[in-house]
């Protein structure tokens, strides 16, 4: 009988060791997970944190203009009525002139023209840009400038250039 009664008191020492054994994995395992989550958080609040600093970054870069009130080509302004205005056109892949001339030192009103998709202008040498049916006032020193297409308008695109003469 008393055999009987040990195995039943170690039966009961090793379910209690099992229980407590089990107690400990779902502790430990809580633990790892609340560790585990709180390093995830961590993490979200590190790349929140990027985020807004690039956010700020590119807002800061967009806004600042050093002083500068004046813009930055000189010999470019506002359509002047008086001044004669060249009308360069542009249609699939070709300007209709080869070459447009001007003359040096004064106000020329310069407008394109889009026929036929969408164009738009860069004169080298210059920092002048003239989208689809704008003008400017240019007033430029004698020499010789590219035109090229700044609108990527397909496979002839490349080839879409002009001479500005200023005599």
């Amino acid at each position: 009988m008393l055999e009987i009664e040990g195995f039943s008191f170690l039966g009961k020492i090793v379910t209690g060791l099992s229980l407590q054994s089990s107690l400990e994995s779902v502790t430990i395992d809580l633990k790892n997970n609340y560790f585990r989550f709180k390093e995830e958080l961590v993490l979200k609040k590190w790349i929140l944190f990027a985020a807004v600093l690039c956010l700020v970054a590119v807002i800061a870069a967009c806004g600042s203009n050093k002083g500068n009130s004046e813009p930055t080509t000189s010999g470019v302004s506002e359509p002047n009525t008086a001044a004669p205005e060249v009308v360069i056109k542009a249609k699939s892949w070709e300007f209709d002139k080869a070459e447009y001339k001007i003359k040096a030192g004064e106000p020329v009103n310069l407008t394109l023209e889009s026929n036929g998709g969408v164009h738009g202008i860069d004169i080298s040498k210059t920092d002048i840009k003239i989208a689809n049916k704008k003008t400017k006032a240019v007033t430029l020193e004698a020499g010789v400038y590219d035109i090229v297409c700044n609108v990527p308008c397909g496979n002839g695109h490349a080839k879409m250039t002009a001479k500005l003469v200023v005599e």
